[in-house]
Order: C-alpha cells, then sequence, then structure tokens
C-alpha cells in the first residue's frame, strides 16, 4: 500500500515538472516581432467571419542588395513574402527552401509550418543573408501534438 502512495506522489511530481517546464520554456518564446532599423509590411491574415487570425503575412524587401529587415520573428502558419526591389536578380535559399531567380520586381513568398530557425542567403550574393524565427505558443504545441 505505502509503496502504491509513493509511486502516485512521484509521478504526480514528474508529471508536475514537464508540464511546468514546457510551459516555461514555451511561453519565454517571443512572437510577432520584426527586429530591424528599417520597416517591413506586417499584415495580419483575416479569417472570412472577418475575425483576425493568429498568423502574419510579412513583406521582406531586396534593396542595395540587402535583405530588409535582415531578421523577422512570426509565429508557426506565418507567411514570408520576399520581393525583389532591387536592379539585379537575387534568388533567396535557404536548406528548407528555395526560390526561383528574382527578376527586378519579382516576389517569392513561403509559409512556414514548423517552429525552428531558418538561415537563408541569396544564392547570388552569398553575403546576403537573413534568418526567420519561427516560435509556436505552448497551446499550439499541444493542439499539434493531438
Amino acid at each position: 500500500m505505502n509503496q502504491i502512495i509513493l509511486f502516485l506522489i512521484v509521478s504526480v511530481l514528474l508529471l508536475s515538472s514537464l508540464i511546468a517546464g514546457c510551459f516555461i520554456y514555451f511561453s519565454n518564446q517571443p512572437t510577432y516581432s520584426i527586429v530591424s532599423t528599417s520597416k517591413a509590411v506586417v499584415t495580419p491574415r483575416v479569417e472570412n467571419n472577418g475575425q483576425q487570425a493568429d498568423l502574419q503575412s510579412i513583406s521582406n524587401n531586396i534593396h542595395n542588395f540587402w535583405f530588409n529587415p535582415t531578421q523577422i520573428k512570426v509565429k508557426v502558419g506565418s507567411t514570408i513574402a520576399w520581393k525583389n526591389d532591387d536592379s539585379m536578380p537575387h534568388q533567396i535559399k535557404s536548406s528548407s527552401f528555395e526560390s526561383k531567380v528574382l527578376t527586378p520586381g519579382e516576389t517569392y513568398t513561403y509559409t512556414f509550418e514548423k517552429p525552428g530557425t531558418y538561415r537563408y542567403t541569396c544564392a547570388l550574393n552569398p553575403q546576403n543573408q537573413g534568418e526567420i524565427i519561427v516560435t509556436e505558443s505552448l497551446l499550439d504545441f499541444l493542439r499539434r501534438l493531438w
């Protein structure tokens, strides 16, 4: 009888620690911020009923051989649109995605379905680099598991 009670107490403590650890980790993750001294266009996606969804569409312009902004933080499900506002062609390349060669005025979009850090570069101008940090809330993480 004492062993069963001890087992239940230890189990509850372990489960509580696991849940608390997940909550602390995921609640401290940044969301919806853009790190840059210049401005980016952030347009929340709107669902059919007119309610604002929890996702973002963000424009990242390529100008003077640089991505602008160079670092973007978004939630899972957000879409980034890179527009070539330069006079030269560019090609966005990452280990997870790759655009075709974009001539001036063309746009490439990618939707981030998984959390993580996505580093990318211009395949034609390797000094041009950027980073997308994709996060998800604890609630979204648990929904994805179930």
